[in-house]
């Protein structure tokens, strides 16, 4: 599977490991089991933050979605009331 995702989370993309020794390999992530909390499938391999963040989002669309469409109204909004250095807006 981890060879599948080319040793990358699936969301971010951040190189992940399955190196289970407390010290990662250098620019590497451990790798985290994703699964649905409802019928146990697996869905891929993710970093654990990404793993984190679906887990607080209770694997809900309609949260995830909210949050999006939450940091995407703040982005243009500050993006209407700054027009000097807005570069980091458009961070990914």
């Amino acid at each position: 599977m981890l060879e599948e995702q080319d040793y990358k989370c699936l969301i971010c993309l951040t190189p992940i490991s399955l190196d289970y020794a407390p010290k990662q390999p250098e620019g590497y992530t451990r790798a985290v089991i994703d699964h649905s909390h409802r019928d146990g499938h697996v869905r891929g391999l993710l970093c654990s933050a990404c793993n984190s963040g679906l887990g607080l989002f209770e694997d809900r669309l309609r949260y995830l979605r909210a949050a999006f469409h939450y940091l995407k109204n703040d982005i243009a909004k500050r993006k209407l009331e700054q027009s000097s250095d807005s570069s980091f807006l458009f961070e990914e």
